[in-house]
């Protein structure tokens, strides 16, 4: 019997959180038709989706967002949960807040707490070192786990700690994007900003036509000039 990819079953998932979606060119359409189709195949009742998007989205991205919601918008199953979600200008590059704010969305009725713990490098260090003792080889600390610890102390505006995650971090993954952007992002809260500038270039290396970095670099080479 020939398995069936996921994708081809939506009836598995009644919950989808999906970031940017629309930012590859040559999918905008594909993801348009098969959503069309899944309207004339699937019930989707009881099924939550959330689109997150950005204020960096070009034209025809936003074009393709608007003809998504629309179609979202006809369905009218009991309990269909359509939601757009714009993140923050200062959200940054990774993904994981636009996930984050899905889920208190979809789990909105259970309590969440208020505040999660901070942990600095050393405490990161020691859990995956314990961790990986237990499971018998060793286990490289996860960029997303450094990205997310460090941006708990960036928006507490607690620059030092933020800054040795993400140096810890650009060692680890030197050609992670994440790296590049959260590097840049604290030195030029603690204005430096030739070291900023020297990171996001460095991101540019990677994506040289990223409008939210080039953005950035242009009002910093503003505030560089601006006696």
């Amino acid at each position: 019997m020939e398995s069936i990819p996921w994708q081809k079953k939506p009836e598995v998932f009644n919950a989808y959180i999906l970031s940017c979606p629309f930012w590859i060119t040559n999918s905008r359409q594909r993801l348009l038709d098969e959503f069309k189709k899944g309207m004339k195949t699937h019930n989707y009742s009881n099924t939550f989706l959330m689109i997150s998007y950005g204020r960096q989205e070009s034209e025809s991205e936003m074009e393709t967002l608007e003809q998504f919601s629309i179609l979202a918008n006809q369905i009218d199953h009991p309990g269909f949960n359509y939601v757009r979600y714009e993140y923050p200008d200062d959200f940054g590059f990774s993904t994981p807040v636009c996930i984050e704010k899905g889920l208190k969305t979809l789990f909105a009725a259970y309590p969440f707490p208020l505040e999660e713990a901070l942990h600095p490098l050393e405490d990161l260090q020691n859990h995956f070192k314990t961790q990986s003792k237990y499971f018998g080889f060793e286990i490289t600390l996860p960029e997303i786990a450094l990205v997310k610890e460090g941006d708990k102390f960036l928006m507490k505006k607690d620059l030092d700690p933020a800054l040795e995650i993400y140096l810890k971090m650009h060692e680890l993954y030197p050609e992670g994007l994440m790296g590049f952007d959260r590097l840049g992002d604290v030195y030029r809260q603690k204005e430096d900003l030739q070291k900023s500038l020297k990171y996001y270039g460095g991101f540019l290396k990677f994506q040289p036509e990223n409008p939210r970095i080039k953005s950035i670099i242009e009002e910093i080479m503003g505030e560089i000039k601006t006696p």
